[in-house]
């Protein structure tokens, strides 16, 4: 009997060493609405643009019918002072999933202090530039 016993905790206690979180459940998603779209450096019209608004949670962005899947970002910069924005900028650099290609995602988010802070962030997917704005801002501009 005390054999049996010292094997099933030594299972519990080689199961529990293993044991992984996993992805964290996303709940929350921020809904980002584009006002400025790039392609390949050429301003697109808005009857180009390939989606009108991106959705993004802890795990991945949804645009365009699209789902890219963050891993860690591969590179970060925060708070660093960026001359074309005209102050401090968060840039973070991801190597993501869609439809099983590796992607490179950019994203750029301008701090309080930028002069030209009238975007939430610029994102960098593919050859796409988005210029995206938040709901209340949004709000703002209609």
């Amino acid at each position: 009997m005390k054999q049996f016993l010292t094997l099933g905790l030594a299972m519990m206690m080689s199961a529990a060493a293993f044991a992984q979180l996993g992805a964290p459940k996303t709940t929350s998603k921020d809904t980002l609405y584009i006002v400025g779209v790039i392609y390949n450096g050429t301003q697109l019209d808005y009857a180009d643009w390939p989606a009108r608004y991106l959705v993004e949670d802890a795990v991945n962005i949804y645009i365009a019918d699209f789902t890219y899947k963050k891993g860690k970002p591969v590179y970060q910069d925060l708070y660093t002072y960026n001359i074309s924005w005209k102050g401090h900028i968060d840039y973070y650099t991801y190597d993501a999933i869609c439809n099983g290609k590796k992607q490179k995602v950019s994203m750029v988010k301008p701090r309080e202090d930028c002069e030209d802070n009238e975007f939430y962030a610029k994102y960098i997917i593919e050859d796409y530039e988005f210029y995206l704005v938040t709901k209340r801002q949004w709000d703002g501009m209609r």
